[in-house]
């Protein structure tokens, strides 16, 4: 066992937890791959993981947040700056103090998202 599987920090063998996690982000992969656009709707630990996931099937993405910055609730505001700097730096578009009003063409075959500042942006996920 190397020393880095002793350390408190990087449990072996992987939870359940972990497990589940790595599972999730191999589905989240096949449901999105072959999307031209993917609007994500929350700038939050998980939107941003699945910005992440997308951005690197080259899914161009939109990350819509309703604070005025990403991770506002859970990170402090040096990190919640660094955040849209690295992915508008991947090509994904952040709209912060922004909400979803309606999603055009209807759930689950949705051709887009009406934004609260007027805007629709069309997504084929």
């Amino acid at each position: 066992m190397s020393e880095a599987h002793d350390h408190p920090d990087c449990p072996w063998p992987p939870s359940p937890q972990d497990v589940a996690l790595e599972r999730d982000i191999a589905r989240l992969r096949e449901r999105i791959r072959g999307a031209a656009r993917i609007v994500i709707v929350g700038g939050g630990y998980i939107g941003l993981e699945v910005g992440s996931v997308a951005l690197s099937l080259g899914i161009e993405t939109v990350i819509v947040e309703a604070a005025p910055r990403l991770v506002a609730r859970g990170a402090s505001r040096g990190l919640s700056d660094y955040f849209p700097r690295h992915y508008q730096g991947q090509g994904a578009r952040i709209l912060c103090a922004t909400t979803l009003s309606a999603i055009e063409g209807g759930a689950g075959s949705g051709t887009g998202a009406r934004l609260s500042t007027a805007e629709t942006v069309e997504a084929t996920l």
